[in-house]
């Protein structure tokens, strides 16, 4: 399951490209997501790269340009291309920590983990003898990457290492944080697992893999509605992906819980709460989803939440009656 779209960023130092996006699959795997015109030579990237290219033929020596063109031929995945020419800036400057890290990223890209691990390590080996390593982004992106490439080779407590060295430089950095959870989930470590998917949430709300992580730790559970409800985030965020949607899908059609929301909203609202929490996040186009989860509200003496519920049905049908109705009495 591809789930992870890393919010790290290779800088690109032209106008026309501002980030070299990377994509983790199979949780970790790299990509690297390619923008791609119908042809490269009409595409304004395709003749930012034509103009690079005459320009560093010009002035082979200068490193500012072939590391330019060596970025944007990695945004259109003309990964060999690229290679070359981070390979032709560490001729003109020996262990250049910015060509390096560019090569990390196309080895790992290929799946060579061991190569790519060996960029990384030398990337950090460079920057942790600067008196500003601290400071550094690149070393700890380094730190992220380099425990990227461990958990690809099952190597989860090494990786631990590395992304807590990560975090230690960057704790706000979400990413790291799922790939510390995604880490324990490997080793087992439960409580980890869980802390940091909540942290990873607390920092990204709307991650999609997060949430679809953290679903199906409340599946198990048997906290179904708050499963449903972040499965539902994970699905709204990602709308290609079919792992979260495939779990909505598995807990039944909405008019089901709908139906089954009502039977229970006498005798036992807050059974009856559950329900129509599902029932809205299997389908949050369900007007009467929305009107019996405001009816379990007003049961549960909850009046802000049940007129948010009323005011969710009217967005989804404007005017219709039994929601205004039913908001009018709130009030």
């Amino acid at each position: 399951m591809k789930l992870l779209q890393s919010r790290r960023a290779l800088n690109v130092a032209i106008a026309l490209v501002a980030v070299v996006v990377i994509g983790l699959g199979a949780y970790l795997g790299y990509t690297i997501y390619q923008q791609r015109e119908a042809s490269k030579q009409l595409s304004p990237l395709g003749r930012a790269t034509e103009g690079l290219v005459a320009q560093v033929k010009k002035k082979p020596n200068d490193i500012d340009l072939r590391m330019q063109l060596a970025q944007a031929l990695t945004v259109q995945g003309r990964n060999a291309e690229a290679a070359q020419q981070y390979q032709q800036v560490l001729k003109l400057k020996e262990n250049f920590p910015s060509a390096l890290s560019g090569l990390g990223f196309i080895a790992a890209r290929d799946k060579q983990w061991a190569k790519s691990e060996s960029y990384w390590r030398k990337v950090i080996e460079i920057a942790t003898k600067s008196p500003n390593a601290n400071m550094d982004k690149g070393l700890e992106t380094a730190y992220f990457y380099l425990a990227s490439v461990l958990y690809e080779q099952a190597r989860y407590e090494e990786a631990v290492g590395s992304v807590k060295e990560a975090l230690r430089m960057n704790q706000p950095a979400s990413d790291s944080h799922f790939l510390l959870a995604m880490t324990f989930k490997k080793l087992d470590e439960q409580a980890g697992y869980r802390d940091e998917l909540q942290s990873t949430l607390y920092l990204d709300p709307s991650m999609p893999e997060a949430n679809y992580e953290m679903g199906q730790i409340l599946l198990k559970e048997k906290d179904v509605p708050g499963a449903a409800e972040h499965f539902r985030r994970s699905v709204d965020s990602a709308p290609a992906k079919t792992e979260p949607r495939d779990a909505l899908d598995a807990l039944g059609p909405a008019a089901e819980r709908v139906d089954a929301a009502k039977a229970q909203l006498a005798k036992d609202p807050a059974k009856a709460l559950e329900e129509a929490r599902i029932a809205v996040a299997v389908d949050p186009k369900s007007v009467d989803g929305w009107i019996v989860l405001g009816d379990a509200y007003v049961k549960l003496k909850k009046p802000a939440a049940a007129k948010k519920a009323y005011n969710e049905a009217l967005v989804v049908e404007p005017g219709n009656a039994e929601a205004t109705a039913r908001l009018k009495q709130v009030d």
